[in-house]
């Protein structure tokens, strides 16, 4: 009796657990800012903690009857008849939660897949992890830290025997490679100068030759065009079995009714969420804008979430700049571009020659066939893009793409009359659990929508797993490059999947 009381309190717990779970998916359906989000994440995980511990202790005090509500258990009870309905009907709840999630999710994946998929092909394109982690063993990142720190010893000694202490004091706190010198200072060692010397990052170590004629050194902040600061990589990164640096491609042939005969064959290119946040080697966005373009794509499309933050715009821009697509690469931004500021990060993509369609619509033309983009980055920016009805010359109406950051714009582009659909903002979950699939993800409809193909007519939408992450912490999840050939119904081509050489 023991051990099913146990085995019943155990499933309660990972059921109301997965109650509020559910609650979280569903808060990035409303357009929160960062702030506002997180003070509601942390909100409902202290209510979600303190639900069953209170119900817990009552149930144990024998203040809480259980399932027979009889009059004497009313009476005895503490929280009264409605609060003893209310806590019996929240704990059949939980109960039932947790099979109700698994149930659902094996029939999810029962399911048969939508029937414009004519085939499919994954696998591994490459895998950093053990490269990271032979250049980055503890011994090597032992090392770096002691070197920066001599670094910060080095730099703390020189300002003050030329400022002194106050002024040394104030200038602490400064990162050290936003400041160089000028004048008579020799500049630090491996720092890049006008006058031909190299850079390397700013150590705060000098030469003998600086250290003699440091007095007469002036400090001012380094011009734009210095270079960006190399992150580390994250430690998260070299935790077993993280799938962060494990990058697959997934491929798909589609077969699209409103498809033109003349765009058969038509090769579009997906990457989301690539999160430069420095957090994660430029060697993995290197070599993910390298598979990319073996792909030799008609179309890239860039889903969102493409810059954390505001000093990794440099860096985006030059890992981002040799990607190409023989009609354009087409990007709008996401929920955790805000942070990097909207208009610095599409000025940025758009100095490279990448086109922004964030709340617009361009009209290409391939294969003498008009072609529709647009953009869509509602909740967190607006407006939605207007799609026209016809082309205005052969009264035939366009085919249609988006590039949506949420899923939750399905719903939207369904009503706009989209033929195909480009999403992230999820990461397929991050977290998944064989099989199962993911156990949340930041969408208004929960997991539904968390990654895969779906497809109501007349639209077809493809949600990405993503590249990076805030947190590049993933698990039976890995990043993804998205491939989609399209071909019309009429067309009769075999799709055969496209192999790499």
């Amino acid at each position: 009796m023991t051990t099913f009381l146990i085995f019943l309190l155990l499933l309660a717990v990972l059921g109301h657990i997965t109650i509020w779970a559910a609650l979280w998916n569903r808060l990035h359906g409303f357009g929160l800012s960062f702030g506002v989000c997180s003070w509601v994440t942390a909100l409902l995980v202290a209510i979600g903690a303190v639900v069953p511990t209170t119900l817990i202790t009552l149930i144990l005090e024998g203040d809480l009857p259980l399932l027979f509500l009889t009059q004497s258990d009313v009476e005895r009870s503490q929280v009264g008849l409605y609060g003893a309905v209310a806590a019996n009907l929240y704990i059949g709840a939980c109960l039932l939660a947790l099979p109700f999630a698994i149930g659902w999710r094996i029939w999810r994946n029962l399911r048969r897949p939508p029937a414009v998929l004519k085939s499919s092909a994954c696998e591994l394109l490459f895998d950093l992890a053990p490269v990271l982690k032979s250049r980055s063993g503890l011994r090597a990142r032992a090392r770096a830290g002691a070197i920066q720190f001599l670094g910060l010893v080095g730099r703390r000694k020189a300002l003050l025997r030329t400022t002194g202490w106050r002024k040394a004091a104030q200038q602490e706190s400064i990162p050290c490679n936003s400041w160089q010198l000028s004048g008579d200072a020799a500049f630090p060692i491996g720092v890049e100068q006008p006058g031909g010397a190299r850079e390397t990052g700013c150590s705060g170590i000098c030469s003998e030759v600086g250290q003699a004629r440091i007095s007469g050194a002036v400090f001012h902040k380094n011009t734009p065009k210095s270079p960006p600061r190399r992150h580390h990589p994250s430690s998260l990164l070299f935790l077993p079995g993280n799938e962060s640096l494990a990058c697959h491609r997934v491929e798909l042939a589609l077969s699209l009714p409103e498809l033109p005969s003349a765009l058969n064959g038509l090769r579009i290119v997906q990457l989301s969420d690539l999160h430069f946040v420095g957090r994660i080697p430029d060697e993995f966005y290197q070599l993910v804008v390298e598979h990319s373009n073996r792909f030799e794509p008609d179309l890239v499309l860039i889903t969102g979430d493409i810059v954390d933050r505001k000093e990794c715009i440099p860096q985006a821009q030059k890992i981002l700049a040799p990607l190409r697509a023989k009609s354009g690469v087409f990007f709008i931004l996401g929920n955790h571009d805000l942070r990097a500021g909207v208009e610095n990060v599409r000025t940025a993509l758009t100095e490279i020659g990448f086109k922004n369609v964030g709340g617009r619509v361009e009209q290409l033309s391939l294969n003498g066939t008009a072609i529709l983009v647009g953009g869509n980055e509602l909740p967190w920016l607006g407006p939605a893009p207007s799609y026209p009805c016809h082309d205005s010359v052969h009264k035939t109406p366009h085919f249609r793409l988006l590039l949506a950051h949420t899923p939750d714009q399905f719903y939207w582009a369904i009503r706009n009359k989209i033929h195909l659909m480009f999403a992230g903002h999820t990461h397929g979950g991050q977290a998944c659990l064989p099989w199962l699939g993911p156990i949340i993800a930041p969408s208004a409809y929960g997991i539904r929508y968390a990654q895969g193909l779906y497809h109501k007519p007349p639209t077809t939408m493809y949600v990405s797993r993503g590249i990076g992450g805030e947190f590049p912490l993933r698990y039976f999840c890995p990043p993804e490059i998205t491939c989609l050939t399209l071909f019309s119904e009429t067309s009769g081509s075999e799709t055969a999947p496209i192999r790499l050489s």
